[in-house]
């Protein structure tokens, strides 16, 4: 089966080719920080919303 094999390996050679950023980790330690010190919001009601609509279809 060679066509899986060329693919992955394109896949691969695109990814090393690729140009690198630190940016996501950069932002999550961010993210991190704000959340150790305690400076994050409160959650938007529109997220809460649809969270208590899902938890209500488990249920």
């Amino acid at each position: 089966m060679p066509e899986p094999r060329l693919a992955l390996a394109q896949a691969t050679v695109h990814l090393a080719m690729a140009p690198k950023s630190n940016t996501v980790i950069v932002g999550f330690d961010e993210v991190m920080a704000d959340v150790r010190a305690g400076t994050v919001g409160a959650v938007p009601c529109m997220i809460t919303r649809a969270l208590d609509s899902a938890w209500a279809a488990v249920t």
